[in-house]
């Protein structure tokens, strides 16, 4: 497989992938922008999708 065809292949995962994409930055956003510490639930899934993102990194 060629360059283009896999930054095509990316951009076309991560165009599909957007709304949740963006729906868990805000997630994960949200303490911030309203100025406290996260909650233990925040913390867990702040974390959970950093492991979800390095396992799809290994993954390919």
């Amino acid at each position: 497989m060629n360059y283009v065809s896999i930054a095509v292949s990316a951009v076309e995962v991560l165009a599909q992938a957007a709304p949740s994409i963006i729906d868990d930055i805000r997630k994960i956003l949200a303490p911030i922008k309203e100025g406290r510490e996260p909650t233990a639930e925040e913390w867990d899934a702040a974390q959970a999708e950093l492991d979800a993102a390095e396992q799809s990194v290994i993954n390919g």
